[in-house]
């Protein structure tokens, strides 16, 4: 008799618990949280080199996510000052995207923010950190230049293969060349405007006064601009 009472109360108490679990995960309160940001290592940098960096977002964990993905944008600071922003197209639980800088980047320490909102309004930000190095640098040179022939005057990086410096100049002649050194040099017989060559002859430099230089070490195309 004891033995049918035990195994009845035993039914009992598994019955109770299999009609108490029946709902699934409905006894259970899912937490609604932000997006998830993973914001890739670029890895080596160099100054004008192309960038791309990849992101990756996830909405809550799997199969618990009470919303999706909805929006997402970043903002590449450096300096202080933003060079370069946008969005994403993010949907769905998951998403990828990809930071590019087809123009490269100036050297010099750089932060990346990403932020993520879900259809719920949960956001978060996340920031990634990295530097850009170079070990080229393009100068003028010459006696039109504050330094004559005995050293470089650097122009400032502006994108890709394009630099440029505002500088004041007497008459006289100038080169461009990298690396402070005359194993690469451009030069051409043409003024304000031209084409330097490896090599070439010097820029004549006909008036004195403040002029944008700029220059491309790509095709070697050169401009003085007077200010």
């Amino acid at each position: 008799m004891k033995k049918l009472l035990y195994t009845m109360i035993a039914v009992s108490l598994v019955t109770f618990a299999i009609t108490s679990c029946d709902n699934g995960n409905a006894d259970f309160d899912v937490v609604d949280v932000a997006p998830v940001i993973s914001i890739a290592d670029p890895g080596n940098v160099i100054q004008g080199a192309a960038v791309n960096i990849e992101v990756s977002f996830t909405d809550g964990s799997e199969n618990l996510s009470q919303s999706t993905l909805a929006s997402a944008s970043y903002d590449l600071v450096t300096g202080g000052n933003s060079v370069a922003s946008g969005t994403f197209t993010v949907s769905g639980r998951t998403a990828m995207g990809t930071v590019s800088i087809a123009g490269g980047l100036a050297a010099g320490d750089y932060t990346l923010s990403v932020t993520a909102t879900d259809s719920n309004g949960n956001t978060d930000t996340e920031s990634f950190d990295f530097s850009v190095t170079s070990d080229f640098s393009v100068g003028i040179i010459g006696s039109a230049t504050p330094t004559g022939w005995d050293s470089d005057t650097d122009l400032s990086f502006v994108t890709g293969t394009q630099y440029e410096i505002t500088i004041a100049l007497t008459a006289g002649e100038a080169k461009f060349r990298s690396n402070d050194d005359w194993g690469q040099n451009w030069g051409d017989a043409a003024f304000p405007t031209g084409t330097g060559t490896q090599d070439g002859p010097n820029i004549p430099i006909a008036t004195a006064g403040t002029y944008l230089v700029t220059f491309d070490t790509a095709t070697g195309a050169y401009t003085f601009t007077a200010q």
